[in-house]
């Protein structure tokens, strides 16, 4: 692994960036949407998943967190 991309939520789309394949990728929360639009899978999903519309997979780590909390999701996974 040489690097490591975090997919986090938003309206920015990420179809056009180019993930090289020993790429280890985070989505946070609603990031896995933004991933599966645009083809890539990830590593790793972390958040509370409170505004995720897809269904959580069963062949990819998953890192709940709970709802209350003092960091955004996309900064768990920074810290991850």
């Amino acid at each position: 692994m040489n690097s490591c991309y975090i997919i986090c939520g938003g309206p920015e789309s990420c179809s056009k960036v180019k993930i090289p394949d020993n790429a280890y990728v985070i989505c946070a929360d609603s990031g896995y949407d933004k991933a599966l639009s645009a083809g890539i899978k990830p590593d790793l999903l972390i958040g509370d998943f409170d505004s995720v519309k897809s269904k959580l997979p069963d062949d990819i780590n998953v890192i709940i967190a709970p709802s209350h909390k003092d960091d955004t999701d996309t900064l768990l996974a920074v810290r991850t």
